[in-house]
């Protein structure tokens, strides 16, 4: 039901994304698109469309981590301030719902602290703490949060809310800047099938390579064999 609901929906989607932009397919330098991770089925829908359009224009073909576009869109934007709770959030906070979410963001506070502390480990040079995915629109979470950040004398770095849940504009955002370091694939052979198999990432750790276990028998050239983020800090410190 899922992968019918995007094939029903991705060519409207994109074509509106086309004309809010005031572009076509031949004013584009790339095409970028998630590969992983995700379900295989939805996956499946946005790639094939991504490939088709590169097929067609002849566009080089960025694949996206969903998790590392998520991080990587707070910078696009310079709106970073963080704010105080407001007295609204003081009021609900008396209610059941508010104890289970101060209970909550305390786990998620331990976690956070504990990966700020590996990540230092590794990287003492880090200055930026970045929040991001839909929790990071909870303006009680972001607080909390921001006092980790200060405590280990880093910048707490979220985008605007609007960009905190799945969005095209993080995909478009990472494509972007693995496009311009050239860390993207050429373009899909002309005589490519239309129902190729493609090699998908459903379970895809941040930092592990798109290339490492992928079978060879599905033909396609892998639209993501270079390293994420992650896996790039880890080799700067060995």
């Amino acid at each position: 039901m899922a992968e019918e609901a995007h094939s029903l929906a991705i060519d409207q989607v994109v074509q509106k994304a086309l004309d809010d932009a005031n572009v076509s397919e031949s004013d584009l330098s790339a095409v970028a698109v998630t590969v992983g991770p995700g379900l295989s089925l939805c996956l499946r829908v946005g790639v094939h469309k991504a490939r088709k359009i590169a097929k067609s224009f002849r566009l080089p073909i960025v694949g996206v981590h969903h998790m590392e576009a998520h991080a990587l869109v707070s910078r696009s934007t310079d709106d970073i301030r963080i704010s105080s709770a407001t007295k609204d959030d003081r009021q609900i906070r008396a209610n059941i719902a508010a104890s289970f979410q101060r209970v909550a963001v305390l786990h998620l506070e331990e976690r956070c602290q504990r990966a700020v502390e590996w990540a230092l480990k590794m990287e003492p040079s880090i200055k930026y703490f970045v929040v991001s995915g839909g929790v990071a629109s909870n303006q009680y979470v972001r607080t909390h949060l921001n006092q980790i950040a200060e405590k280990n004398g880093l910048q707490l770095v979220c985008p605007p809310p609007k960009l905190c849940t799945d969005n095209g504009v993080m995909i478009a955002w990472t494509g972007i800047e693995h496009f311009i370091a050239g860390r993207f694939d050429d373009p899909p052979a002309v005589d490519e099938p239309d129902d190729m198999q493609y090699d998908l990432r459903p379970r895809w750790p941040l930092g592990e390579e798109y290339s490492e276990g992928r079978s060879a028998s599905r033909s396609m050239k892998t639209a993501r064999v270079h390293p994420s983020l992650t896996s790039m800090i880890q080799g700067s410190v060995h």
